[in-house]
């Protein structure tokens, strides 16, 4: 949490955020945008693979986690929780296996023959290398699951039933037992490809078993070292429907790379902080 009082120009208006478990409520104060800026960490020499396109999303607010009514909600997808977002960036789409070769230089195994399906076989440690290396850093969960809302507060991007899933992802259902290209499905309302099923993406922050003590702040990190755990959102083609619910998690091992494991990157231009 920053304490310095910079000049405003960008606000989020969340002073008062509440538990929807029937918790009660506290006073964050004002989550504050234009803080210092934050250099990417490639300067001056950052790659840019072709195809590797950025979406820019506004700032907001939405509750994150576990929606009302969802037959399928485990523990650890709990308590829902309001979070302050500021804007950020995305990537379109999953990082590819021809974008990852073009910055470091080699290919994973996974679907070979397949430049514009998403790169998996991939590490933790590894998908951070390729981000920091395009300007950017893994989400945290919280951008993760505000990027594929889009402002929906629903199970799905386009409402409870799953029976239009197929029209925005690639799953068991679907996938005939192979990632896919990218962008081959319907985007969500911000632009956004493939945030659920063809692989499942690493989060830059680590799991834990609920959302007690969650941040509030969009893009505060919760906790770095996950020793070796890694969190995983949004399913992959060969998960079963409800695991593409848009509040469901998953742990994994993060030092170990799996076929149906992948991720894309953000970018955040300034400081964000508490007042």
């Amino acid at each position: 949490m920053r304490f310095a009082k910079l000049p405003r120009t960008v606000v989020v208006s969340v002073a008062l955020l509440t538990w929807a478990c029937g918790g009660g409520s506290e006073d964050w104060g004002t989550y504050v945008c234009e803080g210092t800026a934050i250099p990417a960490p490639c300067e001056p020499n950052c790659a840019a693979p072709s195809g590797l396109s950025w979406v820019s999303l506004p700032a907001g607010d939405f509750w994150m986690g576990c929606v009302g009514g969802d037959f399928w909600c485990e523990s650890d997808e709990k308590p829902a929780h309001r979070v302050s977002v500021c804007p950020f960036e995305m990537t379109a789409t999953e990082v590819t296996q021809s974008q990852y070769a073009q910055v470091l230089g080699a290919t994973p195994a996974g679907n070979t023959g397949c430049g514009d399906c998403p790169v998996t076989f991939v590490s933790r440690a590894e998908a951070q290398i390729f981000c920091n290396a395009v300007g950017g850093r893994l989400p945290t969960e919280a951008e993760w699951e505000y990027a594929a809302r889009a402002g929906a507060g629903t199970v799905y991007p386009s409402g409870d039933d799953y029976d239009t899933l197929g029209s925005f992802g690639w799953f068991v259902e679907n996938s005939t037992g192979t990632t896919h290209p990218v962008a081959g499905k319907l985007p969500n309302a911000f632009g956004l490809y493939d945030l659920l099923g063809n692989a499942f993406e690493m989060q830059g922050d680590c799991y834990h078993s609920n959302f007690r003590g969650a941040p509030h702040g969009a893009h505060e990190v919760w906790d770095y070292d996950c020793d070796p755990g890694v969190l995983l959102r949004g399913g992959g083609f060969v998960s079963v429907f409800y695991q593409l619910r848009l509040s469901a998690r998953v742990d994994s091992d993060g030092l170990k790379a799996y076929a149906d494991q992948g991720f894309r990157c953000v970018k955040q231009g300034k400081e964000a902080y508490w007042e």
